[in-house]
């Protein structure tokens, strides 16, 4: 499981340096190299990992009643807000692009996250307001989606029959999206950005954890139902996450993730993984404001010019700045991310929670 939320988070990566790489070199990234899971259909795919994951730790790990909600949001405190905090000032400083705050009341969701998805949602409608963000760290309005989740998690995954409404009122609202913003600019806004709209992918998850639990499939059928996923995805077209193909292949995705996280969970090497996907989410933008074009980028790119073809000149582009960014992630997770932790955990001893295995960990 943590092998495939990394690499979810390649996918993002591969869609941001494409843009802002890539296509600066007259170079192109092939949607392919990631089976076409890039940019909106890997962050929808997380959303079905996160209500998978969130319905696994509440169903074993945090009992219901105030004390296990008050751990499993401490929890998520943890796991979330030390390093946004750390890499937010870290881009402030080093983002010479960011124009910094038009109103007072945009630092809220700039810090705290919640709200930030529906500030750039509507702050400048019908276009999408980024103003108030670091270039570098345009992807945190995900995060604010994703704390929404958490924030409603206690109460709507103990109860199947309050998910299901729920799910079916998202997919009423996305259909209505797709059907009256179709064709139009605001319908990246009412279909992607919109939770609403996409709270139907987290329950989605959480419905595969519960019948995995009850039915699990085994390692190969997931697997099988992953190449399906994999494959659905590489066949449609780049942008779409609303076409039946699309539809069919993250229902794949979460079929396959109860038996793929039963094989994977106690394995120490696709926990690591996992554990890096949080701070590659993050810095992968930052990295190329900090430290690409100042000091890599003649290197790297005379490289990556030694290959014949432009695709192929591309490709090793990609692998270069790939691996830059998942060495400065581990680096980051060692020597960041856990001492943030710990600094918050010692700091208020008696919200700590009893400890979660890194296998139920975002």
């Amino acid at each position: 499981m943590g092998l495939v939320r990394l690499f979810l988070a390649c996918g993002v990566v591969l869609a941001h340096y494409d843009q802002q790489i890539l296509a600066e070199l007259n170079l192109q990234g092939d949607p392919l190299w990631a089976s076409n899971v890039i940019g909106a259909r890997s962050v929808i795919f997380f959303y079905v990992v996160s209500g998978f994951l969130i319905s696994f730790v509440l169903h074993t790990k945090y009992a219901p009643g105030p004390a296990g909600t008050r751990a499993f949001f401490w929890s998520r405190f943890l796991r979330i807000y030390p390093l946004w905090w750390a890499v937010l000032i870290a881009s402030i400083v080093l983002d010479p692009r960011w124009g910094g705050l038009h109103s007072p009341f945009e630092a809220v969701p700039l810090t705290a996250l919640f709200g930030m998805d529906w500030l750039v949602s509507f702050g400048a409608y019908p276009k999408a307001y980024w103003d108030f963000i670091p270039s570098s760290m345009g992807i945190a309005w995900t995060l604010a989606a994703e704390l929404t989740f958490y924030a409603m998690a206690p109460w709507l995954l103990r109860s199947p029959r309050i998910a299901a409404s729920l799910f079916a009122l998202s997919f009423v609202v996305r259909i209505a999206a797709y059907w009256f913003a179709g064709d139009q600019p605001t319908y990246v806004i009412w279909s992607f950005f919109f939770f609403p709209a996409t709270l139907m992918f987290f329950l989605l998850g959480y419905f595969a954890q519960r019948l995995g639990s009850r039915y699990p499939i085994g390692l190969l059928p997931s697997l099988i139902a992953l190449a399906m996923a994999a494959l659905l995805s590489s066949l449609d077209i780049q942008v779409s996450v609303d076409l039946p193909a699309s539809y069919f292949s993250v229902i794949c995705f979460a079929v396959a993730l109860p038996g793929l996280f039963a094989a994977t969970k106690d394995s120490r090497f696709f926990n690591f993984c996992g554990d890096l996907t949080y701070p590659l989410y993050l810095i992968h933008s930052l990295m190329i404001v900090a430290l690409f074009w100042p000091w890599l980028a003649t290197p790297m790119i005379a490289l990556a010019r030694e290959v014949p073809t432009p695709h192929l000149q591309s490709l090793a582009l990609f692998g270069e700045l790939l691996a830059t960014a998942l060495v400065l992630s581990i680096a980051v997770h060692l020597l960041v991310e856990r001492h943030l932790r710990w600094l918050f955990m010692a700091a208020a001893p008696r919200l700590a929670p009893a400890p979660v295995s890194e296998s139920a960990r975002l």
